[in-house]
């Protein structure tokens, strides 16, 4: 790190990544999932899903089956 700032920084996006990662880890144990899909699984699903601005109106772009399906055994709602 270059200076005390940065490295305060840091310790706090990781702090806040740790604490997310937790959350859907704890969702994933929660609905049963934890067998099936890993926490890097579920990100891996979610990272393409992406809005798309189309005659001025934001969409949200299309969705894979099996992200669907995941997201629906989470009841996790992507507006």
């Amino acid at each position: 790190m270059q200076n005390e700032k940065s490295l305060e920084a840091w310790a706090f996006i990781n702090h806040i990544s740790l604490l997310l990662c937790y959350k859907i880890y704890n969702l994933l144990r929660e609905k049963q999932l934890i067998a099936k899909y890993s926490v890097a699984d579920f990100l891996d699903h979610l990272k393409y899903i992406s809005k798309v601005k189309i005659d001025n109106q934001w969409n949200t772009s299309e969705i894979t089956k099996s992200t669907k399906d995941l997201l629906a055994d989470v009841d996790v709602h992507i507006t």
